[in-house]
């Protein structure tokens, strides 16, 4: 178990990761949650501030790292200063912050932070019956929307009910590991020639991998998930006429498919057009290109510090109806576009459990000269699917540039 000094150490970071992203503006799409011990309402992050803590003060979290830690601040009998506390109590949380801040899925799902490595996330239904005395025969409304209800009268049945309801989904917590290892000589180099810590650099790079990896399953689950395909060839010119001229009007034909992808969502997912529902697309630098190469091709200015992220480059609103992600992370003949309109309207999700784990400093080999330091994150993720034995969403379209 920690110390209290360092407790409080580890405490008043966590208040100044919280400050830091209100003061940033991280706060303004991030879910919140009512605590249920305080009644409080609670950021997001918060929660996984707290679940990191929690882990800290776990009796198993670094045991032998404390005992140490402990036993030379008894000797010295002085105060427990912050940078007195172990490495990674000055890591963890500012680590947490620098991933999480940036990976794609917090701009593409709903993001829910879960207490424990089992646990529910929670999206909404809207569903529908004839009476109320069927509720054995719900329907969603996005799924099979009445034509026409019956009159009313005084005494008129049956009357079309209309109902709402938390729909829970039990989710189980991954783990991703991954370690980093150096030699003693090039620890004495670097400090020696560069005044650089290797431990020091090491560890940023590690949390920035973890959040790619995260970056690209994200994707790849979503992927998964389409409910359509749209195919659009890049070589198909009209009648084998190859002028520029031809060429160029044959080549906004990916825009078309576009406007197709949405058209699609629009007639498949309920509430796609409503206020605070954004469309977005992902594609591949040499996809983005291809649009950026289009005479009408329009975006809207962003700034340098909101496009710049880890893994991905927001580029902006595309001719002010779709967010514009681009990454190498996904296949350069495909775009994806989704839908984001918080957890009521979300096409899949990522729960980060445990965000961050980052062991001490250890030997790896029997003549004590090489070390290595990991990391861990454990989080759960996926596609909200449209029925309980679904596996996708009608709110993803998959646009493939293909020739055959």
């Amino acid at each position: 178990m920690i110390g209290q000094k360092t407790l409080q150490f580890l405490t008043e970071q966590k208040s100044r990761m919280v400050a830091l992203d209100k003061a940033e503006g991280y706060d303004k799409n991030t879910p919140r949650y009512r605590d249920a011990t305080t009644g409080q309402i609670v950021l997001g992050k918060t929660i996984l501030y707290e679940n990191a803590l929690a882990w800290m003060q776990s009796k198993n979290a670094y045991t032998s790292l404390w005992e140490e830690y402990n036993l030379v601040e008894q000797a010295l009998n002085e105060d427990t200063l912050a940078t007195a506390a172990p490495t990674f109590t000055t890591f963890m949380l500012p680590l947490i912050r620098r991933m999480y801040n940036t990976l794609i899925a917090q701009d593409l799902v709903s993001v829910q932070p879960i207490p424990n490595p089992s646990a529910y996330i929670y999206y909404l239904d809207k569903i529908y019956t004839n009476t109320t005395a069927e509720v054995t025969a719900l329907q969603r409304t996005d799924q099979q929307t009445p034509r026409n209800y019956p009159l009313s009268g005084e005494q008129a049945t049956p009357i079309r009910e209309l109902q709402m309801r938390l729909t829970r989904l039990l989710v189980e917590s991954i783990i991703d590991k991954l370690k980093a290892d150096w030699t003693l000589e090039a620890e004495q180099d670097w400090r020696s020639q560069y005044k650089l810590d290797v431990e020091n650099e090491m560890i940023p790079e590690l949390g920035d991998e973890l959040a790619r990896n995260l970056d690209r399953k994200i994707l790849d689950a979503l992927i998964a998930g389409i409910a359509h395909t749209i195919n659009w060839d890049p070589t198909g010119y009209l009648g084998g006429d190859l002028t520029t001229t031809n060429q160029r009007s044959y080549r906004r034909g990916i825009y078309d498919a576009v406007i197709d992808a949405r058209a699609w969502i629009m007639n498949n997912k309920a509430g796609a057009d409503r206020a605070g529902v954004d469309y977005w697309m992902v594609m591949n630098p040499n996809v983005w290109a291809r649009f950026a190469k289009l005479e009408d091709y329009n975006m809207s200015p962003v700034t340098l510090d909101t496009k710049a992220a880890l893994n991905h480059r927001y580029e902006g609103i595309m001719n002010g109806m779709y967010k514009c992600y681009v990454t190498p992370e996904i296949a350069d003949n495909q775009i994806l576009m989704g839908i984001k309109g918080g957890w009521k309207y979300a096409v899949g999700y990522f729960a980060p459990y445990v965000p961050l784990y980052t062991s001490p400093k250890y030997i790896i080999n029997d003549d004590f000269t090489q070390f290595a330091r990991g990391v861990m994150s454990r989080y759960a993720y996926g596609v909200l699917p449209e029925t309980s034995t679904g596996t996708t969403n009608n709110g993803l379209v998959l646009i493939s540039l293909t020739s055959s």
